[in-house]
């Protein structure tokens, strides 16, 4: 799951950013939510997968069960908001997609490996994004900052039209993101197929998030230093 850091509050010229805005609030919570998502998504499906393999239970219906607990997820999140989001649902396809992979081959590293699919190909629309007039960044951030308040829609949109700092530092997120999700594609990968079952377990357990709190906790602050440099330049007047 994909975890904004900021609304994206970028000063506008003449309108220096306010502390205490609500892209503050939202970015310092994005890592304690970042954390709960790593807890909920990565430790129960390790849990019941080495519970299983235990009790005897084959590797790859134990992994493949586990793996079910964030799809769960997914779906809950989906139906709970009422409303289409489509990267959830992209992520949730994949996963769907690749367990039925996994369990028609009957190769557990097959199910492991699922990660990558899904990676890479999030790799490929973020970085696709960049091709068209608003990078997926931009698209992501107004979606949750309009949810938190409907008002904030047309001042992105209009910061977005008149700020070429505010395009540079979306298409920048963007690219990082990509490149994010196409590195742990391929360590998925990797580690999949090289490690013991085990051991692989744990590591493609934990890999998608603990590399989304690294790129997260990336964000965060480069967002607030373009923020900061954006309302210096305000109250300069440059």
């Amino acid at each position: 799951m994909i975890t904004t850091s900021s609304s994206g509050d970028f000063a506008a010229p003449g309108h220096p950013a306010q502390h205490g805005q609500p892209s503050t609030r939202t970015s310092r919570s994005a890592v304690p939510t970042t954390v709960g998502i790593i807890l909920t998504d990565a430790v129960p499906p390790l849990v019941i997968f080495f519970v299983l393999t235990r009790l005897g239970v084959a590797d790859v219906v134990a992994y493949s069960l586990g793996a079910a607990v964030p799809l769960t997820r997914v779906i809950v999140d989906l139906l709970r908001r009422k409303s289409f989001n489509a990267v959830s649902a992209l992520v949730g396809v994949f996963l769907l997609a690749s367990l039925i992979l996994g369990l028609a081959t009957a190769d557990v590293r097959t199910t492991m490996a699922r990660g990558a699919v899904i990676y890479l190909a999030l790799a490929l629309v973020f970085a696709g994004s960049l091709l068209v007039s608003r990078p997926l960044m931009f698209t992501i951030i107004r979606y949750h900052a309009v949810r938190a308040d409907a008002h904030t829609g047309a001042i992105l949109d209009q910061r977005y039209s008149d700020s070429i700092e505010f395009r540079r530092a979306m298409r920048t997120t963007t690219i990082v993101y990509a490149a994010g999700f196409a590195a742990s594609g391929v360590a998925c990968a990797v580690l999949s197929y090289t490690l013991p079952v085990p051991v692989a377990a744990i590591a493609t357990g934990v890999l998608e998030p603990v590399a989304m709190l690294v790129v997260v906790v990336w964000s965060i602050r480069y967002l607030h230093r373009r923020q900061s440099r954006a309302a210096t330049t305000a109250d300069t007047g440059s």
